[in-house]
């Protein structure tokens, strides 16, 4: 018998940091990754998404992270789609190209598409360029201060999606899109006469609190519309790299921003964890009318094929006042409900972000290890780090009552029925 056992299932988390909300880590370059390499370590998957992993020209591919489209998450963890892990070969990807982009754009995101081919072997079968421009927009909320935006033509990304998936046979897609320049942006904010955040900050002023560590990503928010339409209407992984002229030299720089400092585009991460992102696969109410749906049969514990199902989740890791998103509701109410799963989710408070859904904003207490009979036992756990939320998902996985790691053990408590 081998001296490694791999487990029958697997210990499973997730790691999400909503973009556009300023997170003080992930809301820059890539600079969750150490975070989520971190996290990784300990699980034996985690699933993320792009926005903690995209670092422009900064990547880090491991096989046990598996690289998930925002809206694609969301429905993982409602229980309509499986994950697929890619053990062997890879996706053919395909790129959407944005109409608007100049042609010397064009020209570098070609030339990091034909380095990719010949330096990382990624099979990058075809490049569509939209029939018109996409005509992409992005705003700040006067409110949250978060980002947001609007794409005008929906309807050529789509089609350039299908195009690449129907008659060149791709399974993945980049897209591309051209966002406007600050300039651009602070004369059509001053044409809609204070829309949008028009009284606040510039446009180059929030971009220099960018780079300099501070303030909100101003295009994370229409980003994710991009990424969002097509997975929703095509069912394949997907995720997005902006396209802009380069930026003017700045030696103030800070590190967490300096991974888009470095390149022409931000397209290199993308094409690297898309080659090996898991496949979508519907489950079987969820697979009518949609091709692979043969799969969707799985058992729980381990006898599933490969596939991964919400219900093998046991921990899912947020920044401490962003518990409101789907993925993290979703699975809060099914750790609830299913206690024999024992799932946590795990709030960082170091990884405070400009939303306000806190675990005390969801009504629950950090419930007490020995206290397992309320009905929020033990089920949101909060952290001051990344460093600690390691350590309570490896406490997690070994099976061990927290409280015996500390210098004081309370006894059990008793009831006379």
């Amino acid at each position: 018998m081998s001296a490694t056992m791999i487990p029958q299932r697997p210990y499973t988390a997730m790691m999400i940091v909503p973009t556009g909300i300023g997170a003080k880590i992930g809301g820059f370059a890539g600079d969750a990754l150490p975070s989520a390499k971190l996290l990784a370590s300990v699980a034996d998957v985690l699933v993320t998404h792009p926005n903690v992993m995209n670092g422009a020209m900064m990547y880090w591919p491991k096989d046990n992270i598996l690289y998930v489209e925002g809206h694609s998450l969301n429905r993982f963890a409602r229980g309509e789609l499986m994950l697929q892990p890619l053990t062997k070969q890879g996706h053919r990807i395909g790129v959407i190209f944005d109409k608007a982009m100049e042609p010397e754009l064009r020209l570098r995101h070609l030339q990091v598409i034909d380095a990719a081919r010949a330096t990382l072997g990624i099979d990058v079968a075809h490049v569509a360029v939209t029939n018109v421009p996409l005509k992409i927009s992005n705003r700040f909320s006067d409110e949250s201060g978060a980002s947001w935006g609007s794409v005008d033509e929906t309807r050529a990304l789509i089609d350039a999606a299908e195009f690449l998936i129907d008659q060149k046979h791709c399974t993945a897609i980049a897209i591309v899109g051209r966002f406007p320049e600050d300039d651009e942006l602070d004369a059509a904010l001053a044409l809609e006469g204070g829309g949008g955040g028009a009284q606040g900050p510039s446009a180059e002023e929030r971009f220099a609190a960018y780079r300099a560590g501070e303030g909100v990503d101003g295009i994370a928010g229409v980003e994710a519309i991009l990424s969002h339409l097509v997975s929703h209407r095509c069912h394949v992984p997907c995720a997005h790299a902006p396209a802009f002229l380069p930026a003017a030299l700045d030696g103030d720089v800070s590190p967490k921003a300096c991974a888009e400092e470095i390149g022409y585009t931000f397209l290199p991460c993308v094409l690297a964890y898309l080659h090996r992102a898991p496949r979508l696969i519907p489950t079987r109410e969820n697979a009518v009318g949609v091709s692979g749906s043969g799969n969707s049969d799985r058992d729980s514990g381990g006898g599933n094929g490969g596939l991964l199902h919400r219900d093998d989740v046991d921990a899912v890791v947020v920044p401490v006042n962003a518990l409101g998103g789907p993925a993290v509701l979703t699975l809060l109410d099914r750790f609830r409900r299913d206690r024999a799963r024992r799932g946590l989710i795990i709030a960082v408070a170091d990884n405070p972000t400009t939303m306000a859904v806190t675990p005390e904003t969801l009504l629950y207490a950090r419930a007490e290890e020995e206290d397992r009979t309320t009905d929020e036992a033990v089920v949101i756990v909060t952290v001051q780090s990344y460093l600690e939320a390691a350590g309570v998902m490896a406490a997690h996985k070994a099976g061990l009552f927290r409280p015996s790691l500390s210098p004081q053990v309370p006894s059990v408590p008793m009831t006379q029925l």
